[in-house]
């Protein structure tokens, strides 16, 4: 059977959009992938350097936990939190502007 050209053309771009959104729904896997794990680290490292959390009487002292001597962890865990956001963001925008060229 034959087709003509705008046939032909219109088949090839079925295609190609069918494999975008497959390229697409791959990429927000991995994403997700991606963040989940992150968050999965993140949790440890806040429960790893957090500390307690509580003071002598068995009081929770979250409410003033940066003023105390423990706060050295959870302030590494958010600059490190930081960075590696920023550079995902930033890898994600430049891994956008390659797939646009």
């Amino acid at each position: 059977m034959k087709q003509t050209k705008e046939e032909a053309f219109a088949e090839v771009m079925k295609r190609g959009r069918n494999l975008k959104r497959q390229n697409a729904k791959g990429a927000a896997t991995v994403i997700s992938i991606c963040a989940s794990c992150i968050m999965a680290a993140l949790v440890l490292a806040i429960g790893w350097f957090g500390g307690a959390g509580y003071n002598v009487n068995g009081q929770s002292a979250y409410g003033s936990f940066l003023l105390s001597h423990e706060a050295g962890g959870y302030v590494l865990v958010a600059a490190v939190a930081f960075v590696v956001g920023v550079g995902i963001t930033v890898w994600i925008l430049k891994y956008r502007k390659n797939r646009e060229k």
